[in-house]
Parts: C-alpha cells; structure tokens; sequence
C-alpha cells in the first residue's frame, strides 16, 4: 500500500513538473512574440496618417497652381519678399500652440508625433504656409487638418474642436487653423502633432527648436 502511494506521488510530482515546463516555454513564447509586435493603436495611427497624406497630395498639378498665384499676389504690393524669406515661409518650425502647454507625449517611432496637451478651445496655428485638407471626424484623429507645404513637408493637426480651415484654400504661417480639442480616440484636451518629410516621420521639435534659437 505504502509502495502505490509512493508510485502514485512520484507520478503526479513528474506530471506537474511537465505542467511548470509548459507552461513557462508558453509564457516564454508569447512574450517574445508580443515583443516584435508594434502597439495596435500606433501601427493604425501610422497607416491612417500615411493614406491621408497620400489623399491630400494627389493633386501636384492644383498644388502648383495655387502656390504660383498666392506667391503672384504677396508680390504685387509694396512687400517684395526675397527667396529666404519665401523659403521659411514653407518651412514647418512654428509652434502650433502659442500659449501655455505640456508635452503629455514624445515623439518616437511608435507614436510618429507629438501630444500637447493645452485647454479645450486653445487656438490652433499653421506651422508653416500651404494647401489645407480637413478631414472631420475622423475615428482616430477626431477633427484633423493636414496641410502640404509644397516642399516635401506635411504637417497634421489632430484632435482638434473648432476647425477655421476649409479645404482647397491657403493658409499663411501662424494663421489660426482650429483649436485644442478631444475629439477622435482621445482622453483629454490635446493636439496631436506630426511632421512629415518626403515620406518619413520627424521629430517636430527638431524644427520648434532650431527656429527657436
């Protein structure tokens, strides 16, 4: 009796200790598996960014146009701008919230932006001169503005509550856009904020700052 107790012990110590190994090389696997995986939230927010930009560009020939004529009107008065100035006028290294902020969240290559996070209805500017985009409502972005700068340069306004901006028409450097909102996948007042260049994601601070000095 002594001895089936004995082999019975002996079985079910060996069929747990079989279990433990399972389980942790499971364990194992799917941390690594998790690890290799980009967050869903960011990897969606990286695919939508990228189809509404292709979306705003699809009219190169329209884009010109509308550069050429406004370029034409700046230069018919008495201010006649010298090419740097034209340059910078395109260049996205204005802060878009003047007023008071926080940055609740950095760029990085998971989020391919900045959070700034400001009061409900804080105004909104235009980084940079260029064609405007609205696109409402969006279920990630909420209220989004995205604006082509006709150099390799697209800047996104996301979350937005207010939008002053309407598709097809200029807006001027530091013009007012919008306002700080919480609309789309959002948890507070905050402007989503990203830097596009030929096709690559860009620390929008590495502009703010440089412009800053």
């Amino acid at each position: 009796m002594n001895k089936t107790c004995c082999y019975i012990n002996i079985i079910l110590l060996i069929i747990t200790i079989i279990s433990l190994i399972g389980y942790f090389m499971i364990k194992k696997q799917l941390e690594s598996a998790k690890s290799q995986i980009s967050s869903p939230v960011s990897f969606a927010q990286q695919e939508l960014i990228d189809h509404k930009s292709q979306a705003a560009s699809d009219n190169t020939e329209d884009l010109k146009n509308i550069l050429a004529e406004y370029l034409q009107n700046q230069n018919s008065g008495s201010f006649m701008p010298d090419s740097v100035t034209i340059k910078n006028r395109f260049i996205p290294d204005l802060n878009p919230l003047s007023s008071e902020m926080v940055i609740s969240q950095k760029f990085s290559d998971k989020h391919p932006g900045i959070d700034l996070a400001a009061p409900q209805g804080t105004e909104v500017k235009a980084s940079a001169a260029g064609k405007i985009e609205v696109f409402e409502q969006d279920d990630y972005f909420g209220n989004l503005i995205i604006i082509e700068h006709f150099n390799g340069y697209y800047t996104f306004y996301g979350h937005l509550d207010q939008v002053f901006a309407v598709t097809g028409n200029f807006a001027e450097k530091g013009e007012v856009i919008g306002t700080v909102g919480s609309t789309g996948f959002s948890t507070g007042p905050h402007l989503h904020f990203s830097i596009r260049y030929n096709d690559n994601f860009i620390d929008p601070f590495q502009l703010i700052k440089n412009n800053e000095k």
